[in-house]
């Protein structure tokens, strides 16, 4: 469950260092977990496979906050 509720908070704007987003936010992220489990079902993943997904989700989310964050730190 810890990997999920991670994830949501990535996925909605927080970031794993800390100090940064909203709960609005972290509601809208924990909205596309259950949306992913729908997606694996309709490609007929096994549920087996579903943990791996959330956790390609949570690096993706992380690498992707991380690049935005650099960006933002060279234009200013």
């Amino acid at each position: 469950m810890e990997l999920y509720a991670i994830t949501g908070a990535v996925l909605g704007g927080c970031s794993l260092k800390g100090g940064e987003g909203t709960a609005i936010g972290i509601v809208l992220g924990a909205m596309v977990l259950p949306l992913l489990r729908n997606v694996v079902n309709l490609l007929d993943i096994p549920d087996a496979i579903i943990p791996a997904v959330i956790g390609l989700t949570l690096l993706f989310g992380t690498i992707a906050d991380e690049f935005f964050r650099r960006r933002e730190a060279v234009r200013k």
